[in-house]
């Protein structure tokens, strides 16, 4: 493996600068979260298009530095996690993601849940469940279909998660009114991914007790497709 020091100096000044930028825009994050400044923290946290992977380091500043935010940046943090769908794979630590989840979300505080997860089979063969659990088993069951594509297929998981597992319930806004639809001249029918029906339960999975796989289903990828990516 190379060093950095052995690689061109156009990657190493492109290295250089990714994690420069990285810094500005966690310090920028984390002063935000300081100053209770919604706003700007949204205009930080979304959308990240553009800028290097800062949320691992953002995370762990948060982690480090940031013991509560406002009801302010909550919402705003919890409207970005709305509208990305896609932050927790950014991150490279759960423990990191969990512990920063339970500043910028609010805290949940119902009882223990019976919930459900659509996932690929390698998830489970992991027990590295994703943070994001839904109380509907049909938004389960539409996650796991649309996993089945991987090689090793999909399931969906079914646990009792306890209160203190769960981190918080996503609150998503009401749904559009017809009005609302007839305002914005969207086409009739027109199909509007809102993401209601999903339900959505932020969970720490190092304290859920046992996940049990509800349905199995097996893998859509084609049979010369799954060889050439199995093949060393």
């Amino acid at each position: 493996m190379k060093r950095i020091s052995d690689l061109p100096e156009e990657f190493r000044e492109t290295l250089r600068r990714d994690r420069q930028q990285k810094r500005l825009h966690v310090k920028a994050l984390v002063d935000a979260c300081r100053r209770g400044d919604a706003e700007q923290f949204f205009k930080l946290v979304y959308p990240y298009d553009g800028h290097p992977n800062f949320w691992p380091g953002a995370l762990r500043a948060i982690n480090r530095h940031i013991p509560e935010v406002t009801p302010a940046i909550q919402d705003a943090f919890q409207q970005a996690w709305m509208q990305t769908k896609m932050l927790g794979l950014l991150v490279d630590s759960n423990r990191e993601l969990c512990r920063a989840l339970r500043v910028l979300m609010p805290a949940y505080k119902g009882e223990a849940l019976r919930l459900f997860r659509g996932a690929g089979a390698l998830e489970r063969k992991r027990a590295a469940y994703g943070v994001s659990w839904t109380a509907s088993l049909s938004a389960a069951e539409e996650f796991a279909q649309s996993y089945r594509v991987m090689p090793t297929g999909s399931v969906v998981l079914e646990t009792v998660a306890p209160r203190e597992a769960i981190i918080a319930a996503i609150e998503y806004p009401a749904p559009m009114t017809e009005a609302e639809k007839v305002e914005l001249e969207l086409p009739p029918n027109a199909k509007i991914s809102e993401y209601h029906e999903e339900c959505e339960y932020l969970v720490d999975r190092s304290l859920l007790g046992p996940v049990h796989v509800l349905r199995r289903y097996s893998s859509t990828m084609p049979t010369d497709l799954e060889g050439a990516l199995s093949a060393p």
